[in-house]
Parts: C-alpha cells; sequence; structure tokens
C-alpha cells in the first residue's frame, strides 16, 4: 500500500514539474502568472508530500541487501539444503537397516524358540520317565534333583514363549482395525482358562469401547495382566479381577483392579521395562 503510494507521489511530482516548466515558458507571451503559482503550490505540496512518504519508506530500503550480500546468503542456503538432504538419505538409509535388523530379530526368534524347545522337550520327557520307572529307585534326594529339572524346564519353555512374543511386539505387518475391545478380553481369557478354574477366579468386565487397534497385541496386554492378578493373589484367597473402561476428554482409560498383593510404589516404574 505503502509502495503504491509513493509511486503515484513520484509520478504526480514528474508531472506537476513538467506542466510547471511549460507553463513558465508559456508566460513569456501569454502572462499566465496566477495559474503558474498554482501549479507551482501544487508542485511544491506534492514534493513535501513525496518527502514524507520517503521518510516512512527508508529504513525498508535501507535494509534491502546488496546483490554480493543476496549471492552469499544464497550459497550459504544451497550448502544447507546439501546437508539437509544428504541427512535425509542419512536418515532414510538408518530407518531401512533398522527395519531390516528388525525382521532378521523376529526370525532369529523364530528359529531360537524352535531349536531351543527341541531339547527341552526331551529334557522334560526323560525327567518324566526317571519319575515314572525308577521313582521307587531313586533316592528323596534325587526325586528332589529330578524335580529341580522339571520346574527348570518350565521356567526355560516360559522364557522362550516370552522372546517368541517380544519378537512379535512390534509387528508392524499387523494393521490397526476396529475392533471391540470385549473381544481381546474374552479371548485372554480363554487362553487363561485352565488357570482360571484351578483358582476359581472371578472376573468382572464393565462396558468396553470399540477402537482402532492392534488387536493380538491388546490380548497379550490383558492376558499378561489377568495371568499377574491370579498368580500374585495368595492361595488362600479367590482372585477378583475387575475390567472397567472410561471416557477421559477424547481418550479412553482402561483400568484393571485385583485383590492380590499389588506392586510397591518404589517399583512401580519396573512394569513398564522388559
Amino acid at each position: 500500500m505503502l509502495e503504491n503510494l509513493i509511486i503515484f507521489a513520484f509520478a504526480a511530482f514528474i508531472t506537476f514539474c513538467g506542466v510547471t516548466h511549460v507553463i513558465s515558458a508559456i508566460t513569456m507571451w501569454i502572462p499566465l502568472y496566477y495559474l503558474e503559482g498554482v501549479v507551482m503550490l501544487m508542485t511544491g505540496v506534492v514534493s513535501a508530500a513525496t518527502a514524507i512518504l520517503l521518510i516512512f519508506i527508508a529504513p525498508r530500503l535501507m535494509a534491502l541487501r546488496s546483490p554480493e550480500e543476496l549471492s552469499a546468503i544464497n550459497d550459504r542456503l544451497a550448502i544447507e539444503a546439501s546437508a539437509h538432504m544428504n541427512t535425509a538419505q542419512d536418515l532414510r538409509e538408518a530407518i531401512t537397516a533398522l527395519s531390516r535388523s528388525n525382521r532378521e530379530l523376529e526370525r532369529f526368534a523364530h528359529i531360537a524358540s524352535h531349536d531351543l524347545k527341541a531339547p527341552l522337550r526331551a529334557i522334560s520327557s526323560f525327567s518324566d520317565l526317571l519319575q515314572q520307572r525308577h521313582a521307587e529307585g531313586l533316592s528323596d534326594e534325587g526325586r528332589e534333583f529330578v524335580s529341580f529339572i522339571s520346574d527348570s524346564v518350565r521356567r526355560m519353555n516360559t522364557m522362550v514363549d516370552d522372546l517368541l512374543r517380544l519378537s512379535r511386539l512390534h509387528d508392524s505387518n499387523e494393521r490397526r482395525k476396529l475392533t471391540e475391545l470385549e473381544c481381546c478380553i474374552q479371548e485372554a481369557i480363554a487362553n487363561l482358562s485352565q488357570m482360571i478354574t484351578e483358582r476359581s477366579a472371578q472376573i468382572e468386565v464393565g462396558p468396553m469401547p470399540t477402537l482402532e487397534i492392534s488387536a493380538s497385541q491388546w490380548v497379550i496386554v490383558f492376558q499378561n495382566l489377568i495371568e499377574n492378578a491370579i498368580k500374585f493373589t495368595p492361595r488362600d484367597s479367590v482372585p477378583k479381577i475387575r475390567i472397567q473402561a472410561e471416557r477421559v476428554g477424547e481418550n479412553w482409560q482402561i483400568s484393571i483392579a485385583d485383590n492380590g498383593i499389588g506392586i510397591p510404589p518404589q517399583h512401580a516404574d519396573a512394569v513398564f521395562d522388559l
């Protein structure tokens, strides 16, 4: 807007200057002194207005870069753009390498779980045969040792299963889709049916929302929480578990409570470790 006014003022000033000179020349033959005075007055007014407008635009003019400065800035921007492109390329390569590493880790977990479980099955089978066929020939200490072997095999089986679950935890192949959370909970309960029956566990599930989720991962979450709740409830108590959902703003808050031993506050952060 200001620039347009200055252009208009300059044009008017130059026009009035030209008219003033023309009238001065005509006045040599025709006395147009009053007209000449009026035109000169108008020229002065336009000249003053142009000067005032220049005062406002002068800081902008002073801030304009010289061609040399603009060239230096362009060179610097070109260097920065090249550096950004290199960084972006490095990032893409790092993402590709990480994806490949994740796939290799998952393959390793599958292979390791299969190869580790084979000798575990053999150890378990032979320890069972030892107990069944030679229990009478074993001393109390021998039977205790066989029991230790069986317990260790069970623990190792659990560790191998956990390794396999860990490798699938960040599986990006499963797409999120609208799923009733109730279905994930019921699947987790079905997976733990034997433990639930043995402990006569009572599980209360409130109304659940339908969410866009990775269903298999939510099944793992609920299964681990329910299993821990049953496992860490004293044997002389009936495990009671309550699962609820509450809308909090734009989010859903899922809460799970039980009558087990709980977790000391100083160890609460460890819940989120591997």
